[in-house]
């Protein structure tokens, strides 16, 4: 009997061992699921949090995503124009001038886009050439359309680098100039037929194209800045075109 009880006790004892062991291993396994389960919130909590302040998804992909929406520009420029005269004994005159206008970029392939717009240009020289003063003046309006590429730097700044053509209209031009030891001043306009048979000099056209390339910056998609370079196809006068370069600020909306 003494054996048999110790043999019942063996067995009892080896049944409680294996349920305890099963026990410890459950415990021991739940406990790591439930710190991966923990680990794992706390990873989606911060991709959250990150998303709403990174719409792209992680910092990398924010910096280098373009815009992919359009948006337009009012602006000022300050312009540096230059008659180019194909003749060697003719000095080149060069003008001054200041523009406003504004333009409105359109994606069509990620940040790829049109530019449209429009400007009002003046320009404006005030030389002494000999014994004369010149204080000639001209205004304009430009139609540029312009490919370009919106290409995100950063969450607060972008570049836009853009090439494309233009077509300007002159709505007035004069030559003005006074002369030492002559009292008064003496004004033609450019575009009159008769004014300038009477001077002697030559009358300038209207309707000019041209082609245009620079580069703009955009900040915190509040302002921009740029500069760019242009210069006409067609001729304003016999052998003359016009080219130049501008530097312009403005605010997006």
């Amino acid at each position: 009997m003494k054996k048999s009880l110790f043999r019942g006790k063996s067995t009892i004892s080896r049944w409680i061992f294996a349920v305890a062991m099963l026990a410890a291993f459950g415990l021991a396994d739940a406990s790591a699921q439930g710190s991966y389960s923990v680990g794992q919130l706390s990873r989606a909590s911060r991709q959250r949090q990150q998303n709403r302040q990174n719409p792209y998804g992680s910092v990398y992909e924010y910096q280098t995503a373009p815009h992919e929406h359009s948006y337009g520009t009012f602006f000022a420029e300050y312009n540096r124009m230059t008659m180019d005269i194909d003749n060697s004994l003719v000095s080149n005159p060069g003008y001054n001038g200041i523009s406003v206008g504004f333009d409105y970029f359109l994606p069509f392939a990620g940040g790829l886009g049109v530019d449209l717009g429009a400007k009002v240009q003046y320009f404006f020289r005030n030389e002494e050439e000999d014994i004369r003063t010149y204080k000639d003046n001209l205004l304009s309006g430009t139609v540029p359309v312009r490919l370009a590429y919106d290409w995100r730097i950063s969450d607060s700044f972008a570049l836009m680098p853009f090439a494309g053509v233009y077509g300007r209209y002159n709505f007035s031009g004069k030559q003005v100039y006074e002369e030492s030891g002559v009292s008064g001043r003496t004004s033609i306009n450019q575009f009159d037929e008769k004014q300038t048979s009477y001077y002697g000099i030559e009358k300038l056209k209207r309707l000019q194209a041209g082609w245009e390339a620079g580069a703009r910056a955009v900040i915190s998609e509040t302002f921009s800045v740029g500069a760019s370079y242009w210069m006409d196809f067609t001729e304003i006068g016999h052998d003359t075109k016009l080219k130049g370069f501008s530097i312009m600020l403005g605010a997006n909306f």
